[in-house]
Formats: C-alpha cells, sequence, structure tokens
C-alpha cells in the first residue's frame, strides 16, 4: 500500500521511484506565548493513498521535519496535526517556513514533501515605551506662545502589531499638568498622536521657569492593557 503527501507529488509503485510536480504550501498558525505542546491552528498535512480516489485513514506514516522548524515543531504521525514544542514569540520571529517529508511503510517506503508556513499570530504582551525616554524627555516654549502652540510630540512605540485588533493603538494622556497663575492647565495633549501643545493663555517665565508634566501612553485593548507613565519636563523661554 503506498501512501503519500496530498499534492506533494505522485508515487508510482509501478515505476519504482517518485516524481515530483510541486511543492505546495500548508499554512496554519499559533498565538505567542501558547504552552509547549499546543496545536498548530488550521493544519494539518493530509494524506491518502495514490491508487484511490477517497481518503484513506494514515498507516504506517512517518513525518519528519527539515529545517530551522525541526527543533519548534513536531507531527503526529497518525492525525498529520501539528504541535509547538517550544513558547513562540512573535516579536522574536513572526513566521516560521520548513519543509516535513512523509514516509510510508513505516519510514522505509517511498517519500514525499511539503512546504509549511506557520504565522505566529500577535496578543498584547508587550508595555508601549515613549522614544524620548529615560532621560531625553524635554522641550521648550516660548513664553506668552497662545494656545494651539506646538510644544513636543511624545511618540511611544509598541512592539506588538498594530493590525491585530487593538494590541498597539496607543492613547495619550497628561496625569499631571502644570497651570498658570489662575489655576488653568497649560498644556494638553492629543490622545491619539501624543503631540502636547499649549492650552491656554498665561504661559509666563516670569511666573515660573519650569513645568513638569507627567504623560501617560495606554495600549487599548479589551485584554491585558498596558500603560507606560513618563515625566516629561517643559521649560519656558523668553
Amino acid at each position: 500500500m503506498i501512501w503519500g503527501v496530498l499534492l506533494c507529488c505522485l508515487l508510482s509503485p509501478a515505476a519504482g521511484y517518485q516524481k515530483q510536480e510541486r511543492l505546495p504550501f500548508f499554512h496554519g498558525h499559533v498565538f505567542e506565548n501558547s504552552p509547549t505542546a499546543s496545536k498548530v491552528n488550521g493544519l494539518s498535512i493530509p494524506v491518502r493513498r495514490i491508487n484511490a480516489q477517497k481518503w484513506c485513514p494514515v498507516s504506517g506514516m512517518h513525518f519528519k521535519v527539515y529545517g530551522n522548524g525541526k527543533s519548534h515543531f513536531m507531527i503526529n504521525d497518525i492525525t498529520g496535526e501539528m504541535y509547538a514544542q517550544r513558547t513562540m514569540d512573535r516579536e522574536e520571529r513572526a513566521v516560521w517556513r520548513f519543509v516535513v517529508m512523509a514516509t510510508d511503510e513505516e519510514g522505509e517506503g517511498l517519500t514525499g514533501f511539503t512546504d509549511v508556513i506557520i504565522n505566529v499570530w500577535d496578543i498584547n504582551d508587550n508595555a508601549p515605551a515613549f522614544s524620548c525616554a529615560p532621560d531625553n524627555c524635554h522641550s521648550s516654549v516660548v513664553e506668552n506662545s497662545p494656545p494651539g502652540t506646538f510644544v513636543v510630540e511624545m511618540t511611544a512605540v509598541d512592539l506588538d502589531d498594530a493590525a491585530v485588533g487593538q494590541n498597539a493603538i496607543l492613547t495619550y494622556r497628561i496625569t499631571e499638568n502644570a497651570h498658570n497663575a489662575y489655576n488653568t492647565e497649560l498644556f494638553t495633549i492629543d490622545s491619539s498622536t501624543g503631540t502636547i501643545s499649549v492650552a491656554a493663555e498665561g504661559l509666563d517665565r516670569e511666573y515660573a521657569d519650569r513645568h513638569q508634566l507627567v504623560c501617560f501612553v495606554m495600549v487599548i485593548s479589551l485584554s491585558n492593557p498596558f500603560s507606560s507613565p513618563q515625566q516629561f519636563p517643559c521649560q519656558p523661554h523668553a
């Protein structure tokens, strides 16, 4: 009984050799930080008997992973399902691609090959960080600058994938503001961009020549939100 990987190659018992037509791709995914032995979702390598037109249970089939995936993934010889042998980190590596060999007759018969691509899906496991942190978050602004005057852009970076849900969509706010002589908040921050600008009149160097703000950036996520505060000194000048 001859077996082979579906669409991978034709195994001809009459000719006694294998003719490779093309090397297909099988796609799957696993979430990063999933525990060891987690199943690769959406991927099982189907196997059929070459001289049959219907699916058959696998018997005597051995799988072997080649390339850089062999230390991270394993395949069930009965089902063709793949499992992760290690915990994956998407920020370290987002895509795995390697070759799988299938051999019939308990690993002693004919062989077939296929390409496997596994995407490591992102979860929200990284806190955002201000690009200027920890020592360069400072700026200056001319005294008596009117409301709306640009001061600085407090850009933050998140290593998570912004294309996945809300894992890297950031929101900014000022948690400790500076005030003028009338106790009005002097600065405002754009919640989407992190741009700080003057919010009110009364930026008087003679009243206060230095203001310190505490800015806060947070990931908008339904699960496992992260936040990161950062002090920001701002010094008015004449």
